[in-house]
Formats: C-alpha cells, structure tokens, sequence
C-alpha cells in the first residue's frame, strides 16, 4: 500500500505543511483540473473542439462537484476518474502499447481500489459495442474480466466489511433490497441533483418521494426503453453517456447496501452525462450557422455555465468551517440523524452539553440504528460525570456496529478510570485489532499495561505508535515515564526530549526527576 495515490497526496501534503489545510485543498484543485481537462479529451472521441470545450467548461464549473473537490476526503473520487479517464483514453486507441499500459494501469489500481475500478471492463465493453468495435477487440475484454474476477474474488471480506458500515451509517438492516425501487430513487435523483442543483448537502436522507413521482418515473423509464435503439442509432455518444451515469451509480442501488442512495460526491464521474449531452447538442444545432442559432445558443451555454459557477462560490461559504458546513446540512436536511449528530458533536466541542444531548437524541429518534449518535451521546454523559449511562451507551452503540474501534476505545477509557485495568486492556485491544494504525488507542493500551505492572507489553504498544506515526508525542511521553520508572534514564531522557520536541508540553515535576541524570550539555539543551 505505499503507492495509493490518496495516501501519497495526504502525506506529500502532510510533509509540506503538517495540518495546514491549503496543500490538501490545492492538490484536490489540481486533480480536478486534470480531469477537466481529460473529459475534453473523452468528448473529442466522439465530438468537434468547441462543443466539447463547453461540455468540459461545465464539468469544471457544476456545484455539484464542491463535495468531492472542496471535502479533502473527497478526493478518491476525484482519483478514481482520472485513472478511469486516462486507462479508457489509452484503451480507445488500441494500439498495442495504448493496450498493454491500460492494462498496466488498471491492473494496478483496482489492487488497491476496486470500488469503482471494478466497473471499467463493463465500460469498454459499452464502448465497444455502441461503437460497432466488439468484433475485432472482443478479445481484448478478458484480461480486464479476469483480473477484475479475480480482485473480486479476494475482495470478499473487504466488501463485508462496507456493507457492515453502511448499514451503520445509513440505519438499513444488511440484506436484499428492492432493486427497482432503489434503482429508480437514485437515478432521477442524482439526475435531478445534475439538472437542477439548488438543494445541495451532505446528507440527502432519509429517503422522501411522492407516489405519483415514483411512477412517472416509471413511466420515463418504460419510454426512454422504447427509444434506446433510435438513441443508438442517432446519437451514440449520449447511448454511452447514459450507460456512464448509470454504470457508476451501481453502488448506490445494489442489492445490498454498500454505499448511501443519494450523495453528490458518488456523481462526479457520472456528472459526464451532462457534459455530453450538453456537448451533443451544442454541436447538433449551434454549429450549423442558421438565422444566427449559433450566437443565441452559445450565449445560452455561456449563461448556464455562469449560473453554476455562481452557485459552486456559493456552496464553497457553506464549506467554510464545521459549524457552518453541518448547520447549512441540517438546514436543507432537517430530518437528517447524520446531521442532527454532526451538529450536536459541534455543540459538544462548544461545551454545550444540553444542546449536544439533545441534537444526539434527535438523530437517535430519527435513526435507531445510528450507532455514532450512541457514542457521541455517551460522550456527552461521561462528559457530565453519568458513567453508568455512558458506559450502556457505548454498549449500545457496539451492538449495532461490532466493528465500532472508537466505541471500544471509549468504553474501555472508563474502565480506565475506575480501576477496572483488564476489562480496559480488553477492550483497548479489540480496538486496535479492528483499527491497527488506530493511534490514540494503542498509545492507551500502553498506558494500561503500565498501570497493571506490564512494562513490556506497555513499551512494546508505544513503540507501535510511533513506528505507525513517528511524530506521536503523547507516545514518547509515556515512554519516557516508563523507562524513568524501569530506572533506564538515558532512555527516559531521550523520549521526554524527543516528545518536547514535537510539542508536548512537558511536566515540570517530571523535568526536575530527570534533572540529576541529564548531562551538562543536555541540560542547556533542554533550557
């Protein structure tokens, strides 16, 4: 995993600037860029230059695309469609070098990323078959199958795991879902969201519609079935643009919940869609120059790219801070237990307990099953001294997500505190079984250890989190209180320099003990 490209950028950017977030959001910047600059390449497959520089002129500028570029968590879904760009780019050419690096590409990143990845050879085979291609590069299609197969194959538990998650996320029960209906539900809205994206936040729940919507719907869908092969003869490049946007929004309307049914990050690749058509029709009836159409229907573009670029400044304000983003949130979402839960985690780092305890009620109300509601409540009690709620809280909130690591971490912190030194060691280790490079717990077990008389396994747990994070202070603090107390002073002295260092700001009764051991020239160090 030393080379996946969303890691490397967080690092690159951490190594630059530490928590400075302007080399997180720049990097996020520049990969949108480039995969404006890809769709304008993708859309002179298939259409003229001007065209399709206003296509792309409209992907650079949607709102809808502030969650993947403007969230720094976002930004896989910005990697993902540039390695999907680029791999179909170097595949449509189909010459064998183009071929074998496709090939090459793809391999290597659905290896560490399949999620997506994953839905590349059905789009080639889409391509392929639109584009009357499928009888001279039919062959071409299996290798991409087969190590597509095969990444599946060793993804199981991986996938497990996401559908656990998203049930905890979303409150739905892991089982089959009604195909239709979720199919349906998320295509018209994301659709909708393209079209006309007033309404934009980070949580589009619960699920909301009207009957008569869904079967229009319905009927749309039975119409545009009706049409498909007039489309596939007289327009394929909308043919594949549907098959995109449909394609890339499979996780949202799986048989089994792996992913939420509406979020706005899900439809950056998809979001093509519009650039083609928009692409298409500029080209099908603005570059005939007939009565002066051409100037009236290029203004017309330039008018709907400057309305959403208005409205993509206007969506960056709500992204301004925490407490802006998930009141905005809370604004448009208002029966939303993610946003009542975020807002109510704002109000808890404000100290206002009440209006935190009563924002964690509220998404409990509207989501049983919300598990981080559960732990942030019981935050909230611990916070006012009421350990046994807190402690049935976080329980609470373990039963619904087995695989919940902050939970056990907090769970076992007030055993921690009351004595309790093998429940905690327990739990501690359960997190961090369930979260390896989880920082905060391993540095806690430690401590455990410590207190029960393990002075091994409480080095040894230290030690991992600062091989995990070498600028972990808190750890070379312990460790230093640790060796002082093995009576390994040099040792001591060197982990309370090194945590001093990082920024921790030391003890001064712990200073004083280590004060007779220093060397002279240590002691003007540390003056």
């Amino acid at each position: 995993s030393w080379f996946r490209p969303q890691e490397l950028l967080n690092s690159l950017s951490y190594r630059i600037a530490k928590f400075n977030v302007v080399p997180y959001h720049l990097f996020n910047i520049v990969l949108h860029f480039l995969n404006t600059v890809l769709v304008f390449f993708f859309l002179r497959l298939f259409i003229k230059r001007r065209p399709s520089a206003l296509g792309a002129a409209l992907f650079a500028v949607h709102p809808i695309h502030t969650e993947a570029v403007t969230w720094i968590s976002g930004r896989a879904h910005l990697i993902s469609t540039f390695f999907i760009l680029a791999t179909y780019l170097l595949y449509y050419r189909k010459t064998t070098k183009t071929y074998l690096l496709s090939l090459a590409i793809f391999s290597y990143f659905i290896n560490r990323n399949f999620s997506f990845y994953a839905f590349f050879p059905l789009l080639i085979i889409l391509s392929d078959i639109i584009f009357s291609r499928w009888r001279k590069g039919w062959k071409l299609w299996l290798p991409f199958l087969l190590i597509t197969a095969f990444r599946l194959i060793t993804a199981g538990y991986q996938i497990q795991e996401r559908v656990v998650m998203a049930a905890s996320e979303t409150g739905r029960i892991d089982g089959w879902r009604n195909l239709f209906f979720y199919f349906v539900y998320s295509v018209f809205s994301h659709f909708w969201l393209l079209i006309w994206p007033a309404r934009l936040t980070l949580y589009h729940e619960p699920i909301s519609f009207y009957p008569w919507a869904m079967w229009l719907a319905f009927i749309a869908l039975c119409i545009l079935a009706c049409l498909l092969p007039y489309i596939f003869k007289k327009a394929k490049s909308i043919l594949l643009g549907m098959g995109i946007f449909v394609l890339f929004l499979a996780p949202t309307y799986s048989p089994f919940p792996v992913a939420n049914i509406v979020a706005e990050r899900y439809i950056y690749l998809p979001s093509i869609f519009l650039s083609i058509l928009a692409a298409f029709f500029y080209e099908r009836y603005a570059e005939k120059p007939q009565a002066g159409r051409q100037k009236w229907i290029t203004a017309l573009f330039i008018f709907i790219v400057a309305a959403y670029g208005l409205r993509t400044v206007i969506r960056n304000r709500d992204w301004k801070d925490a407490k802006t983003l998930w009141q905005a949130t809370l604004k448009s979402s208002p029966y939303s237990s993610g946003a009542h839960n975020n807002v109510g985690f704002i109000y808890l780092k404000e100290k206002d307990i009440n209006r935190a305890i009563e924002e964690f009620n509220l998404a409990i109300k509207l989501n049983p099953r919300k598990s981080d509601a559960y732990n942030n409540l019981a935050v909230a009690y611990k916070t006012m001294g009421k350990t046994e709620e807190a402690i049935s809280l976080y329980r609470r909130a373990i039963a619904l997500n087995p695989n919940y690591a902050e939970a056990y971490n907090n769970l076992a912190n007030i055993y921690q505190n009351t004595g309790k030194q093998d429940e905690s060691i327990a739990l501690y280790k359960k997190a961090v079984m369930l979260k390896p490079d989880y920082l905060e717990a391993l540095n806690n077990l430690g401590v455990a250890y410590k207190n029960a008389g393990k002075q091994e396994a409480a080095i040894a747990a230290h030690k991992k989190a600062v091989a995990i994070n070498p600028d972990y202070a808190a750890a070379y603090k312990n460790l230093a209180v640790i060796y002082y107390l093995e009576r390994d002073y040099d040792l001591a002295i060197k982990y309370s320099d090194r945590a001093i260092e990082l920024g921790y700001k030391p003890d001064p009764n712990f200073l004083k003990l280590l004060k007779p051991y220093r060397k002279a020239e240590d002691t003007l160090k540390v003056k």
